[in-house]
């Protein structure tokens, strides 16, 4: 669905929170949309003149795809992107749920348009297949007995068929916990902050 809009000229919000998939799902619409005849840019140095860069890719005349992850950055590129109007450029996004939550009125009042999709719940198929990935690679642990009807109903209720809810509780997953401490480290720092 995502691609097809984009291959539509239709700009995309796809968000989440952390440890969702919404960089994932940024990463695998990559080379999907390479496929595609155009061009495909994604913003990697968040401090450069990516304003210049816009107006190139505009200038160009050149079907483009333009992905940005962590778009809370670059408020200043999607209002010059409003201002310019390319109709050759096509924008994905991405963002924390509570960062795009705060910013939707303001890409509203900017004219900027744009589809959402929300990568925090799994669908029942993703859900089906997240089971049977974790029953191939034998990660279910001391929940490895159940029955599979039992298993999606752990997802369910359990995890609140979040990915990041299924990996913290499942995998106990190394990965998960290292990048919250990044997240918080500096947090901790204040003591007020830590206590909170």
């Amino acid at each position: 669905q995502i691609i097809e809009l984009v291959k539509d000229s239709s700009n995309i919000v796809i968000f989440g929170e952390l440890g969702n998939g919404k960089s994932l799902m940024m990463n695998e619409l990559l080379p999907a949309l390479s496929v595609e005849p155009c061009d495909v840019y994604t913003l990697i140095e968040k401090s450069g003149d990516s304003i210049s860069d816009l107006e190139k890719i505009s200038a160009s005349g050149r079907k483009s795809i333009v992905m940005i992850d962590d778009y809370e950055s670059q408020l200043d590129l999607l209002k010059h992107f409003v201002v310019l109007a390319p109709n050759n450029i096509t924008l994905a996004l991405s963002a924390r749920t509570s960062d795009h939550e705060r910013l939707r009125p303001i890409l509203g009042e900017m004219g900027f348009e744009f589809n959402e999709f929300n990568v925090d719940f799994l669908s029942p198929m993703e859900s089906e297949q997240l089971v049977k990935i974790l029953n191939h690679v034998g990660m279910w642990g001391e929940k490895s007995h159940l029955s599979h009807v039992r298993k999606m109903k752990y997802l369910e209720r359990d995890n609140q068929m979040q990915i990041s809810l299924a990996l913290l509780t499942i995998f106990e997953s190394p990965q998960m916990l290292k990048r919250i401490k990044e997240i918080i480290s500096d947090e901790f720092d204040d003591l007020e902050f830590k206590n909170t």
